[in-house]
């Protein structure tokens, strides 16, 4: 039989390993959601809250695979809701092809049952769509594009690469788009 005292170095030592590298890895040690989670969830319809992170990991993680087109917008945003149509052609005419549209509203993650979801099943939105959900505006957009003011709508497109291939600053209609993303798409 042990000693007490031995007892307890034993179970110092046991929650100093087990401890030591959440604590020296400098990240949060409650779980990051998954970008393959958020992107199921949003595929099932639902409007996921996202911060800066994980935005940029949904992003990611088509690379190689499609061209992704992010639109930021929201459902105050008149610009925003005279583009919104083009989106959604958009998706529905190049989706087979390697297009992937993501929408990230700027609306209060507190509007998704009364403001967002209503405004994406009226105009037939099937893509991914997103709420930003951060307190700090200024992260969210500089870590998106630190060229980007903030301003809506904006829209950024990647080539299958990963890459940056173009940055819609405002309002776009039908051909911009179409032009920026078929030579892009196999």
């Amino acid at each position: 039989m042990m000693s007490p005292f031995k007892c307890r170095a034993v179970y110092v030592l046991f929650i100093l390993a087990v401890c030591t590298p959440l604590a020296c890895t400098g990240k949060d040690t409650q779980p990051q959601k998954d970008a393959s989670v958020l992107i199921e969830r949003a595929r099932q319809g639902e409007v996921v809250g996202v911060d800066e992170h994980q935005i940029k990991q949904v992003i990611e993680s088509f690379k190689d695979e499609k061209v992704v087109l992010v639109n930021f917008w929201a459902t105050w945003c008149m610009p925003c809701v005279e583009e919104f149509p083009d989106l959604v052609k958009l998706h529905q005419t190049y989706q087979s092809k390697g297009l992937e549209v993501i929408a990230v509203s700027a609306d209060s993650p507190k509007s998704v049952d009364s403001k967002i979801k209503p405004f994406l099943e009226r105009h037939g939105a099937q893509f991914l769509c997103f709420v930003k959900d951060t307190k700090d505006d200024g992260a969210f957009i500089n870590a998106i594009d630190n060229e980007w003011g903030g301003e809506i709508p904006v829209t950024f497109i990647h080539a299958k690469s990963g890459a940056r291939a173009k940055s819609f600053y405002g309002k776009q209609d039908w051909e911009t788009f179409v032009a920026a993303v078929e030579p892009l798409l196999d």
